[in-house]
């Protein structure tokens, strides 16, 4: 019997300690969740920030692209606005009456014109090299691991800054292109139309184009047509050599005489049949420095 007891004793000892070290087991195992559900946490957090950073640093990336895109239409319209110069300039040189154009001259002052608009253009590249730096050298700190964020950041609101600024100049420079378009093609328009007249003598005289000189017997014999000097532009057709150098005249060759300054080698008499002769302009340039043409027709 006590020795019974003494195994019953022994039993309830051993119990004891298996149920101290269950809850001493279940206790670690509690710590050890909690230390995995913290570390679970934090890798989220990690997580998250690192999100954040690429955000960040492709808006960045993003904004820097802009920026160059809108210098290189800048440079795009900048080079458009001297082109457009250069022309202008050259048409300015027309006289609005008689378009006498100085070949010599105009070619001179285009050359000027190149040589003024090669030196900005220069001085534009020596500019944009010195952008490209700066955004490549930003975008190698973007890409560092140690990159100094607020700095950068700071740098880029500064190029926004100039994107702002430039964003006005190309809106201001965009409506100085259309202006200027719309006035190049009006003096295209204006330098290359000639006013042409056609008629007999007796016609071109009662339209006041021409008059009868010299002569006997009161000009019945030995006349000759000779051009007025105040002779009116309602009796002449108009007509754009850029768009049609041909002139359409009803009668033969040998019955058709010019009589205003137009120089031979300028265009050419081409009868195409019985009762039709076309008048083709060869060269537009030196042919419309008189802008009136006088063709009478027997």
């Amino acid at each position: 019997m006590k020795v019974l007891n003494i195994i019953l004793i022994g039993l309830v000892i051993l119990s004891g300690s298996l149920v101290v070290l269950l809850v001493q087991s279940n206790s670690k195992l509690g710590d050890h969740d909690s230390i995995v559900a913290g570390l679970e946490e934090r890798v989220s957090e990690m997580e998250a920030m690192q999100n954040q950073l690429v955000d960040e640093r492709d808006n960045l990336i993003q904004s820097i692209n802009d920026f160059e895109q809108k210098e290189r239409r800048y440079l795009e319209i900048q080079q458009q606005l001297y082109e457009i110069a250069g022309i202008t300039s050259a048409k300015n040189t027309l006289n609005a009456d008689n378009a006498d154009l100085d070949p010599n001259a105009v070619a001179n002052q285009s050359l000027d014109t190149l040589q003024k608009n090669q030196s900005e253009l220069k001085k534009l590249r020596a500019e944009k090299g010195r952008l490209y730096s700066k955004i490549n050298s930003l975008k190698k700190d973007l890409n560092s691991s140690n990159a100094d964020k607020d700095r950068i950041q700071e740098q880029i609101n500064q190029l926004k800054a100039e994107m702002d600024k430039t964003d006005v100049m190309i809106s201001n420079l965009e409506q100085s292109i259309i202006n200027n378009k719309e006035i190049i093609k009006q003096q295209n328009s204006e330098m290359n139309t000639i006013f042409y007249v056609i008629g007999n003598k007796v016609q071109l005289r009662e339209m006041g184009v021409t008059t009868k000189e010299g002569g006997v017997l009161w000009g019945l014999l030995g006349s000759t047509e000779a051009v007025r000097n105040d002779y009116k532009n309602e009796n002449f057709t108009s007509q754009n050599l850029a768009v049609n150098d041909e002139i359409e005249i009803s009668a033969f060759v040998d019955d058709i005489t010019i009589h205003t300054k137009q120089h031979k080698s300028t265009y050419e008499l081409v009868e195409i049949s019985e009762s039709k002769t076309i008048l083709k302009v060869k060269n537009h340039e030196k042919f419309r420095k008189n802008k009136h043409l006088i063709i009478e027709i027997d």
